[in-house]
């Protein structure tokens, strides 16, 4: 087995298309060897010519290419890569990924398999944020999954609440209920649709948070314990619970709600010794701008899933840190320009960022949390480049 904070020179990217084509991009300019991997359909893809090397692994659908282990590491062995980058989506958050990366002796550029299979479960996860002290949605995530017991768990907590599955996301295995005579109904459905589309029907319930913000923050972790958040992004504009539209600053966040979320950001990474970059999400209502508190639905174990506007607010390529930053202890290049006065709209459907300068009053200098802070533990730096 490979130690996790040995250095590597060639890193793999398992993936395809955009999230590929940046990851291959910042390793490069971080000095580092690239692979690529490819199915028949993208023998001719972009991010095939930007790597140094690149690997057949199967035909076109992705469960015969992409979703296959043995072939990624396969490609690994094949190609000298010593790291492997996930990318997002496809395997990145399967902790058996993971797990057979370091049983092959190679370094899994993200969360280790414990974390992932901690915050991979929305239970197993909530436990973790209660125990460490993180805010959070109130509801039920008992392992007694009787549907008298929901029911009666979801009249304690009081309607409306969400019925929701432990497993996956996606806004699937998901229920909305206001009426106490559809409960019942609510479980049923929103079991069966997690039981096909996750292969788990294990079911919670929370406390529904109505017309709130769905605000994220974004953080780093090493693999010395050392964990910084970049500020946040504001993703209320969804549809059927999928992101349409981010901004960066939010507009309902003020710097000390932000300093509060990123400390709760920070010690959510902290509770599951979360390794890599990863995204904490927060549920806000107006009620709690006004107390400066927010409530924690979920930490996504998904190393670069939304970072345009994170990386245009914080001047940092956040493809390219999540290479080294996983073998060096993570630190804020420019402390000081979390939020640098600009407010982009990301398109999360369409990957088009649209700028609108914020107006003074909402303009914030918060730092980053650098990892000279007190009580954190040093080492060399990274490799310059990134």
């Amino acid at each position: 087995m490979r130690n996790p904070m040995s250095r590597f020179t060639k890193v793999l990217v398992a993936n395809r298309g955009e999230i590929a084509v940046r990851v291959i991009r910042g390793a490069k300019k971080a000095g580092y060897q690239t692979v690529a991997v490819y199915s028949d359909a993208d023998r001719n893809a972009l991010h095939v010519r930007e790597a140094d090397q690149a690997v057949h692994i199967g035909p076109a659908p992705a469960k015969d290419s992409y979703l296959l282990i043995d072939r990624i590491i396969e490609a690994a062995r094949r190609s000298g890569a010593q790291a492997i980058h996930p990318g997002y989506g496809f395997l990145s958050e399967r902790a058996e990924f993971a797990q057979a990366i370091h049983d092959a002796g190679l370094v899994f550029v993200g969360p280790d398999a414990a974390s992932i299979e901690a915050m991979g479960n929305k239970s197993t996860s909530k436990n973790h944020m209660l125990a460490a002290g993180v805010p959070c949605v109130p509801g039920y995530q008992g392992d007694d999954q009787s549907d008298a017991t929901l029911i009666a768990e979801a009249r304690k907590v009081g309607l409306p609440v969400m019925v929701k599955a432990a497993s996956g996301g996606g806004g699937r295995g998901m229920r909305l209920v206001h009426d106490d005579a559809e409960l019942g109904a609510a479980i049923k459905s929103a079991r069966s649709e997690a039981e096909n589309a996750f292969g788990s029907g294990q079911l919670l319930i929370e406390k529904a948070v109505l017309n709130a913000r769905h605000v994220e923050i974004q953080i780093f972790g090493d693999r010395l314990g050392n964990v910084v958040h970049l500020g946040e992004r504001d993703c209320s504009v969804q549809r059927r619970n999928q992101k349409v539209v981010e901004e960066a600053p939010s507009p309902a966040v003020d710097p000390a709600l932000r300093e509060r979320m990123g400390a709760a950001a920070v010690a959510a990474a902290k509770a599951v010794h979360y390794v890599g970059a990863g995204t904490v999400e927060f549920m806000c209502t107006a009620s709690t701008w006004s107390t400066g508190s927010c409530v924690w639905p979920k930490v996504r174990p998904c190393p670069c899933v939304r970072p345009t506007s994170t990386k245009i607010v914080t001047a940092t390529p956040l493809k390219c840190a999540c290479v080294p930053k996983t073998r060096w202890p993570v630190t804020c290049r420019k402390p000081g320009t979390c939020c640098n006065g600009k407010r982009p709209a990301e398109m999360a459907y369409a990957s088009t960022v649209i700028w609108k300068p914020a107006p003074p009053s909402a303009r914030s200098t918060t730092p980053c949390r650098p990892s000279s802070s007190p009580g954190a533990k040093t080492a060399k730096p990274h490799a310059p480049g990134c």
